[in-house]
């Protein structure tokens, strides 16, 4: 919710498309969603997107298959990761399911890759499914729920070859630059409030940057 500075009072956000040639504010009926294909630009209706949206299914994680856990790198997720866990006041009886799978899982080495429709009219994505048991600190209590990590899984054109320069091998400036750096580190170290007190934190002393 966003207040007024002033008054407090909520206000209503409100989004319009503008001309770049005239300047004017379209309305529904002045803008068309196309795609070109090809040489052609082929133009879609209101109507006939909502469809094509619709075609997805609803939503839905359906699980395709099984991998070795070492199939999945930490540079794969490329969107918000979820976390599942069952919920027998849905589904009846869906925790012992859920447990077992997981449990399997877990012993095998194996991650599922499913296809997940997170909501209507989303576009489906592959996500990978890793398990996770529950592990208890020292003292009893949980450090890691027990449950299922979901990935979301990149596209081929999601995934770009980088090329790096090369690394140069001038290093007549190294010893300046470690100097140069050693001051910054110690600028950004908290210095104490008096000789030989331990380092404190006072928001005072720095400027918002906003």
């Amino acid at each position: 919710i966003f207040l007024d500075s002033k008054t407090n009072i909520p206000l209503v956000s409100e989004s319009r498309h503008i001309s770049n040639s005239t300047a004017e504010i379209l309305g529904d009926s002045d803008i068309t969603r196309a795609c070109d294909i090809g040489k052609e630009s082929v133009k879609f209706t209101p109507a006939e997107m909502k469809e094509m949206s619709s075609q997805f299914g609803t939503q839905c994680l359906r699980i395709l298959g099984f991998k070795p856990l070492s199939r999945v790198k930490m540079t794969h997720q490329v969107g918000t990761p979820y976390f599942l866990s069952p919920d027998d006041s849905t589904v009846v009886g869906s925790t012992k399911v859920f447990a077992a799978l997981v449990i399997k899982m877990a012993e095998m080495g194996k991650v599922g890759i499913a296809e997940m429709i997170a909501r209507k009219g989303a576009a489906p994505r592959l996500v990978a499914l890793m398990p996770q048991l529950e592990t208890l600190e020292a003292d009893g209590s949980r450090d890691e729920s027990f449950g299922m990590h979901v990935i979301q899984l990149p596209y081929a054109n999601d995934i770009r070859d980088i090329t790096l320069p090369e690394p140069s091998q001038n290093n007549s400036n190294h010893d300046e630059l470690v100097v140069k750096a050693k001051k910054i580190i110690r600028r950004m170290q908290l210095q104490p409030a008096f000789e030989g007190g331990e380092p404190r934190y006072d928001a005072c002393d720095y400027p918002n940057p906003a």
